[in-house]
């Protein structure tokens, strides 16, 4: 006699078997060929790697959601930093922007040297502050002269902090400034650096 657990196990194939052959009816095989095989296990085959892909789609979702950190992208352009400065005489008085000034805004160059030779800075005057707008290169410090007249000529330096509200984009501000390795100081009410002559 035989064991009725194996019997149970046989019975089981069977009946796998015969749902199997009903699904392949369903898909459209008459009988089960190998083509019929093939096209349900390529069936199979595609609906795993769609769930799979969609899971993946799903946990990539989820975990970008996770991290709250911000992605701060840094300009790409060359930022300058502005720096305002006026000239006045040892009684305050204004020695490019008065009625009667002492050295002609419009002739003043301000370069720096490299290699014995001059480089341009770009500047602008700003009548409205009555002041020289130098733009300068992002710099923890830097030299640079500017020449009022042939015989009159200025070295500028400056020094530079990294503003930690800007990071991680560098960004300068200039907190000493000196003239001929004098310091100078800054006029809060004006908003310029007072060069003196």
């Amino acid at each position: 006699m035989e064991n009725p657990v194996d019997l149970t196990i046989d019975r089981i194939f069977i009946l796998k078997m015969e749902l199997k052959i009903l699904n392949f009816r369903m898909i459209g095989c008459s009988k089960m060929t190998c083509s019929c095989v093939i096209k349900n296990i390529n069936r199979t085959i595609m609906k795993k790697k769609l769930i799979f892909i969609l899971f993946g789609i799903l946990l990539m979702t989820f975990n970008s959601c996770e991290n709250d950190e911000q992605i701060i992208y840094c300009q790409e352009i060359l930022v300058l930093q502005k720096l305002a400065v006026n000239y006045f005489d040892e009684n305050g008085n204004d020695l490019l922007f008065s009625n009667n000034p002492e050295f002609d805004v419009e002739n003043i160059s301000i370069y720096k040297e490299s290699g014995g030779q001059k480089q341009e800075i770009n500047y602008g005057i700003n009548e409205e502050t009555k002041s020289i707008s130098i733009h300068l290169n992002q710099a923890p410090e830097e030299i640079f002269f500017i020449e009022l007249e042939p015989n009159v000529i200025d070295e500028i330096r400056f020094e530079g902090i990294l503003d930690d509200t800007r990071l991680p984009c560098e960004e300068y501000n200039i907190v000493k400034l000196f003239q001929n390795e004098m310091e100078v100081s800054y006029n809060n009410e004006l908003s310029v650096w007072e060069l003196k002559k």
